[in-house]
């Protein structure tokens, strides 16, 4: 009987400020590192040029971890998946140059990979994997926040968009306000889990009566209400923003569910780490007799096993390949 010959393929993530590398083999991931770059807490947000030079700073390290992780040698690797758009076109170029090099020393195949498309095949790893579709995706993180119609293994279709800031993105500007720090999301969820009240500051929820995603004017009334209390209750503050951040999530999505029938509902993204979050987009699956999908904790958040697992899902022939020819900071659709 012939012997299956395992593959291991090398996936690498730059396109913010973390610095993501992993090897995959037949699904799994055998070896994980990431560094995130705490130096953007001096500046509450991400500076470019910075976040460029900490990921040439760090990657030839996490590559040698990821070989000794894994227990292989540099000559076993089978392909390399780099994410090349959207995101900070420094930090992609780091990553992907890096990657180049090494495809070409090693004769190996290089897939450009969507950031997007990573998050969403985290799904894969979850402990519930999607097995049938189509499957609603809400992807929320710093960067974007969007609504999916995944029909693997066909390419998602992007519903709608936000109109303006990410759900991330109003987390971490609403929590700078609070001098809470950066990345603020955690941070406004760690203090909303003390709150013994998160009705006390009302919050009106965008678009109720409309379709789409918008947190620009969320943001100014928490700004507004913020300079209106000259003694803020923090916890009950940010568990009020959150709910109200959260509840527009949830309104958007299960109008989505009213409109065509899924098999399933997941969340993907930096966001989708929320703990309140994932309970709440786990009853909504429950109360419409929906699967729910989630990744593990980890990989909610910018990781290397992002751009493996889809890199060896286009070796295997298993979905359209897209070769590495250049990155890109905003989103591209496939045609």
């Amino acid at each position: 009987m012939a012997t299956v010959k395992n593959t291991y393929i090398l996936g690498i993530e730059t396109s913010c400020d973390d610095t993501g590398l992993a090897i995959v083999s037949n699904g799994e991931i055998v070896a994980f590192e990431k560094s995130s770059q705490g130096i953007h807490q001096n500046t509450n947000g991400v500076v470019p040029q910075i976040a460029a030079q900490e990921h040439l700073r760090e990657i030839n390290s996490l590559f040698q971890s990821c070989l000794d992780g894994a227990g292989i040698e540099i000559e076993e690797i089978s392909a390399i998946g780099v994410t090349s758009g959207p995101g900070l076109i420094g930090s992609l170029a780091v990553g992907a140059s890096w990657a180049l090099g090494l495809s070409q020393n090693l004769n190996l195949p290089i897939y450009g990979i969507n950031h997007l498309e990573g998050h969403v095949f985290t799904l894969f790893f979850s402990d519930e994997k999607p097995k049938k579709f189509p499957v609603l995706v809400l992807l929320a993180s710093g960067g974007h926040t969007m609504l999916l119609d995944w029909s693997y293994p066909k390419a998602f279709k992007r519903i709608f968009n936000t109109r303006d800031d990410s759900a991330g993105e109003a987390l971490d500007k609403v929590a700078t306000m609070l001098n809470l720090g950066f990345p603020g999301g955690p941070e406004i969820e760690r203090h909303a889990e003390q709150a013994k009240d998160e009705l006390s500051y009302r919050f009106t929820v965008p678009m109720r009566n409309k379709t789409g995603f918008s947190f620009s004017g969320l943001k100014t009334e928490a700004r507004k209400k913020i300079r209106e209390h000259d003694e803020l209750n923090l916890a009950d503050f940010c568990a009020s923003f959150q709910k109200a951040a959260f509840d527009h999530l949830l309104d958007q999505s299960e109008k989505q569910l009213s409109l065509k029938q899924y098999h399933g509902i997941a969340i993907v993204g930096g966001v989708s780490a929320n703990q309140k979050l994932r309970k709440q987009f786990q009853s909504l699956a429950q109360d419409h007799s929906l699967c729910f999908f989630a990744p593990p904790l980890k990989l909610s958040t910018d990781n290397g096993a992002m751009p493996a697992i889809v890199a060896e899902k286009m070796l295997n022939g298993e979905i359209e390949t897209s070769f590495l020819t250049g990155v890109y900071s905003r989103f591209k659709s496939k045609k």
